[in-house]
């Protein structure tokens, strides 16, 4: 049985599609997932010797928190279900329970029921039956997604996904839905009416589910959809195990969240609704992404379970990162600049492709251009308005970005920028100040990487061609030759070696000249003794 189904009917092996909880073992008395303990896999609850009870019952309300945190339970009124006969339960959210005799629980199971209230959606039924799928993980940045999501990356690249590499997130999904500021007041305004817009999608005609882990998000947006999942997943966040409580890597909440985000779909899908769906994950990639990589293998699946059964054929999927979090990984320099580096992984309907193939080819052609949050929303209202109106002028679909783009072009301020930019060095400058001075340090830099020449007679660096930049620190490349001493071997004087090197300087601010190198210095050896250089910097 699906959860998306009508009934359960107990001879039918009715929890065979559900693996989320059954791989959890049974604890020892003090753990605290007790007494909920989920029995081995697949538990066929016919073939069980002692007698036993099965019972449902609602997951209901039990009071709101002043941070918005919902606290849940089950309700008492429980029915028991008849083994053998197929039961029909109305109820949207809902936990089964397993006990023997003695009341210990040794089967629990929460479900989502779409059944009911999609009976009730009938009239919203229309010819156009298009889906959209949205996934969005705050905390991941690109480069984390493709060391962690390494198959889902496969699968994708073989199905027509589009990756893009220069996402510049300026603000997070979350961020930008509750700043109000001044300077990124067009890109709230943009995230604020693609939220309007999954909000009316479902008016006239199409259905809406939202799942997230996280409280503010349910709080803001969840009474706007037609199906959201909070109850449910605040019953298993208490009860059934999330990251750092009983299972302490979160495999067991991601695996259910992707499959409940994707069983909406099928749902919709199979009842021939048009649709959208939104998974929001808050708490997976942080405070460590180690977790992240529970992700993979169940999104992967996913994606080739949707692809099998014809549902991307009109469905379209996107996954989104949702701006950093507080991690020791965006502490660091480099880190700072990766938690702006965003991912954007779309997949157009089949549908899509071939009904507009200019707009899809546009998307082709910015992969690789800088992006930002607000060619995102417009990307979103343009696709979801099924490229009707024609204002959303920075839509991906509509815009072939130039390749020279950068930050100042897109509107984005340098703190946030992921691109280096250039350092003017004109006389009056600080740095054309600190000038020779750099060149001291960067020799001294220099001479203890050739310390294994013993008899350095120059060190020449090329200063006519001093390309600083600035990408978090400021850096330059450099290049120049050394040139080694002439000795004499059995009565004759050697030849003097020249070496030509290269390599990338950095200061973390102007007023600094002490220098590291970023990697370790190149070279090679020059076959004749080239002309040195026009104007060098001698040691």
């Amino acid at each position: 049985m699906r959860n998306h189904d009508l009934a359960i009917g107990f001879n039918e092996e009715p929890f065979d599609n559900f693996r989320h909880f059954n791989d959890i073992l049974k604890v020892e008395e003090e753990n605290s997932c007790q007494p909920y303990v989920i029995g081995s896999r697949q538990f066929d609850l016919l073939e069980l010797t002692a007698p036993m009870i099965c019972v449902y019952t609602e997951i209901i309300k039990r009071e709101e928190l002043l941070n918005g945190t919902i606290l849940v339970d089950a309700s008492k009124n429980e029915t028991n279900i008849e083994p053998g006969i197929p039961t029909r339960i109305d109820f949207e959210q809902f936990v089964v329970f397993c006990r023997d005799p003695s009341g210990y629980h040794f089967y629990n199971k929460t479900w989502f029921n779409f059944q009911p209230k999609l009976e009730k959606l009938e009239f919203r039924k229309s010819q156009k039956t298009d889906g959209l799928m949205v996934l969005i993980v705050t905390g991941m940045s690109h480069n984390q997604a493709m060391r962690h999501l390494k198959r889902t990356f496969s699968f994708a690249s073989k199905h027509n996904f589009l990756s893009f590499s220069m996402f510049n997130q300026v603000r997070g999904f979350q961020e930008v839905l509750e700043m109000r500021t001044t300077k990124f007041q067009r890109s709230i305004d943009n995230w604020e009416n693609s939220m309007k817009l999954f909000r009316t999608w479902r008016k006239p005609r199409c259905v809406t589910f939202l799942h997230s882990d996280s409280d503010r998000i349910s709080k803001h947006f969840g009474d706007k959809f037609d199906f959201h999942s909070q109850l449910y997943n605040n019953f298993n966040r208490k009860y059934l195990g999330h990251v750092d409580n009983c299972i302490t890597d979160g495999r067991v909440t991601v695996e259910d969240a992707v499959s409940l985000w994707v069983n909406s779909t099928k749902a919709f899908h199979n009842k021939k609704f048009c649709h959208f769906s939104l998974l929001h994950l808050d708490d997976i990639a942080s405070p460590l992404d180690g977790t992240l990589v529970n992700l993979d293998e169940v999104l992967r699946d996913s994606f080739q379970d949707l692809f099998d059964e014809g549902i991307l054929a009109n469905t379209t999927i996107i996954v989104l990162s949702g701006g950093s979090k507080n991690s020791t990984v965006y502490k660091t320099e480099s880190g700072k600049i990766e938690s702006k580096y965003g991912l954007f992984l779309i997949r157009p309907s089949d549908r899509l492709r071939t009904k507009f193939p200019g707009k899809i080819s546009s998307l082709s052609k910015n992969v690789d251009r800088l992006i930002t949050d607000d060619d995102i929303s417009e990307t979103l209202l343009d696709l979801m308005t099924n490229f009707e109106h024609s204002e959303f002028q920075r839509s991906l679909f509509e815009t072939e970005l130039s390749s020279n783009r950068n930050c100042e072009d897109a509107g984005i301020f340098e703190d946030f920028c992921i691109c280096s930019k250039r350092v003017e060095l004109g006389k009056k400058t600080h740095l054309w100040f600190f000038r020779k001075e750099v060149m001291k340090s960067l020799l001294k830099l220099i001479r203890k990487e050739f310390s294994m020449f013993k008899c350095i007679s120059k060190i020449q660096i090329d200063t006519r061609n001093w390309n600083v930049r600035k990408f978090g620190h400021y850096f330059f490349q450099f290049h120049g030759n050394l040139t080694t001493e002439r000795i004499k071997e059995s009565g004759r004087f050697s030849n003097s070696t020249v070496l030509k090197f290269h390599g990338t300087a950095r200061f973390s601010t102007l007023a600094m000249v002490d220098l590291e190198l970023k990697d370790r210095l190149k070279m090679e050896k020059l076959e004749t003794k080239e002309k040195y250089l026009d104007q060098p910097f001698h040691l």
